[in-house]
């Protein structure tokens, strides 16, 4: 049912700054850069082999402001792809708890579900499920 690592995500205060520390400092570039209003989010994809590291500065209220002035700048969350979100959440629904309990769109028209941090040991985590346009944007390996 999951098929892979999607993405692994950092909050950060400055997303420009942060796109270029990982440029200068790890040789790795965003290809894109995009924003969400209904995360409330400003978003840097880069790529690592298959897996994406996703930057994510807040820009205004919701999740991911309540983590960066709790916890301060790091890692946020983990993201699984799936092949079918809403079979996804029925099944892993039985034993874990979701916030999403119906899939919403994220970055790169991709459909959503996060699940409750204390699910998985306190990681909050996400899962996504792409089609082959999205894929593609994504998945330049």
């Amino acid at each position: 049912m999951i098929d892979k690592i999607d993405h692994i995500a950092m909050v950060v205060r400055d997303l420009e700054r942060a796109v270029e520390v990982y440029a200068k400092g790890l040789g790795l570039d965003a290809e894109r850069i995009e924003q969400s209003d209904e995360f409330q989010v400003r978003m840097a994809f880069i790529p690592v082999g298959d897996v994406h590291i996703e930057l994510i500065e807040p820009i205004g209220p919701g999740t991911a402001q309540d983590f960066l002035e709790e916890h301060g700048e790091g890692m946020y969350h983990i993201c699984y792809r799936v092949g079918n979100i809403k079979k996804a959440i029925k099944k892993f629904g039985s034993t874990l708890k979701f916030r999403d309990r119906k899939p919403r769109k994220g970055s790169a028209g991709a459909l959503v579900a996060f699940l409750e941090p204390e699910s998985l040991f306190n990681v909050y985590t996400e899962l996504a499920e792409r089609r082959n346009k999205e894929l593609n944007q994504l998945d330049r390996a």
